[in-house]
């Protein structure tokens, strides 16, 4: 008997990616476009694994995820993210409602075809055939997602002009985001990581925009909006005259080489500030707030910098530091002290602690990066790891 999968995402294009890539293998797929089409789903039959996207329409996936653990419903879920889970979230969807996979997009269809197997029992290995099928697929949807792209990309920058004539309006910030967020997870996955990493950009610009709207640095994030807007087109163009001049479509690289930051920081504003401005720079940018799950999140991530507010309350990051410096694996990682203004007197303190740098909360956005790049360049990396 066929092994059923419901699949609930709202995206046609990531739906075109993964439906055939299990079909092939023999699963029957149910598709939902929302939470209430899912439900609707679950009430007519038993699934043997649940697929959920991070951003649906009306409800999101945690929160429907949350209320179908509540009605009883125990059938092993993956959950697909474009973007980073705070550790809250996380832990919520790993420990609490018990999901079996988290995956991050972009996805590659044969290693995610092999991760489903495993949940269901299927030990059977991707066949030399079966990866010949998924490139023949895969250039097919490249060919038909380039088409498409232009007029997505172009969708994206619609929504983003409304919300930026209209900032009080907050559901066109959401309209913005949500397009860009839903190009950020396909096109990846499509073969146009570019694209993909240009519209994180965007998105977490938005989000900075939307936390803080009157913010001394909003000019520049939108100034970021829209030259990342007019690179993903650029980089369409291109494509599209290899085309012409019968040069086959083939991906840039991945993002796997991108050095990785992580901020410990309760305060939201500054780091969605930090998100958006060193995502510029091509940086993976992760933050956190639960100074429980330090350890945790340290081995998840495996950052190459890691960025500590000293002025958090009721929390000795001093500390932090210095139980990190003690363990072998993370002695030489560069630590990076931001504090607020009111906190001068502690920068001493900091680099006592262990820290490698400190930085006023309030410095100009050009400093802060540049300090961060000067961290992470190959040469002080070298210096710090001798």
């Amino acid at each position: 008997m066929k092994k059923s999968i419901l699949v609930v995402d709202d995206d046609p294009k990531f739906l075109r990616l993964i439906v055939p890539t299990l079909e092939e293998r023999g699963y029957q797929i149910i598709k939902a476009l929302n939470a209430s089409e899912a439900s609707i789903e679950l009430g007519l039959k038993s699934f043997d694994l649940i697929i959920v996207d991070g951003e649906l329409p009306t409800i999101d996936g945690l929160t429907w995820i949350t209320e179908i653990r509540k009605a009883g419903i125990n059938v092993p879920i993956v959950f697909v993210t474009a973007h980073w889970r705070d550790t809250t979230s996380f832990c919520k969807l790993k420990f609490e409602l018990n999901v079996a996979l988290i995956l991050h997009k972009p996805i590659s269809r044969a290693i995610f075809a092999e991760q489903i197997g495993e949940l269901l029992g299927d030990d059977r290995k991707i066949s030399t055939a079966e990866e010949q099928g998924f490139d023949e697929l895969l250039n097919q949807l490249r060919e038909q997602f380039l088409t498409e792209l232009p007029e997505t990309i172009g969708a994206v920058a619609t929504a983003v002009s409304l919300a930026k004539r209209q900032p009080d309006d907050r559901s066109l910030f959401e309209t913005a985001l949500l397009k860009a967020h839903t190009l950020n997870g396909t096109a990846g996955s499509c073969g146009f990581p570019e694209v993909g990493k240009l519209m994180r950009k965007v998105e977490y610009s938005l989000r900075a925009i939307m936390a803080n709207p009157g913010d001394f640095w909003s000019p520049d994030l939108w100034c970021l909006i829209d030259t990342s807007l007019v690179q993903a087109a650029t980089i369409v163009q291109e494509f599209r005259s290899n085309q012409e001049k019968n040069t086959k479509v083939a991906s840039h690289n991945s993002l796997s080489s991108a050095k990785r930051i992580l901020i410990l920081d309760d305060c939201r504003t500054f780091t969605r500030r930090a998100e958006a401005l060193l995502s510029a720079e091509d940086f993976l940018v992760y933050s956190f707030s639960d100074v429980k799950l330090v350890a945790e999140t340290m081995e998840y991530i495996q950052p190459q910098l890691l960025i500590l507010n000293i002025s958090m309350a009721e929390v000795d990051v001093l500390e932090i530091c210095s139980q990190l410096r003690r363990r072998r694996c993370w002695m030489n990682l560069p630590i990076l002290f931001v504090y607020e203004p009111h906190d001068q007197a502690r920068r001493n303190e900091a680099i006592a602690a262990g820290g490698n740098g400190v930085l006023p909360k309030n410095a100009p956005n050009t400093d802060f990066v540049g300090l961060v790049t000067s961290y992470l360049s190959p040469t002080r990396a070298n210096r710090s790891a001798a």
